[in-house]
């Protein structure tokens, strides 16, 4: 996602962390973050969906 702060170079791509927050649904997880992207960059509001599509992930049941 080219719209984010903090890049990671050959990091983890999105299939990789939607499965990641699929294995964490079992914890008491009391809290999560996401990075910050610019929103100037942000073609339609990619970054921004799959943010919010990985923390829907991670809160169902």
């Amino acid at each position: 996602m080219p719209a984010l702060k903090y890049h990671v170079k050959n990091g983890p791509g999105i299939e990789d962390m939607e499965a990641l927050f699929w294995q964490l649904r079992g914890y008491p997880i009391v809290a999560a973050s996401v990075s910050a992207w610019h929103s100037e960059q942000d073609e339609g509001d990619r970054a921004a969906r799959i943010c919010l599509d990985l923390l829907e992930t991670l809160l169902q049941e």
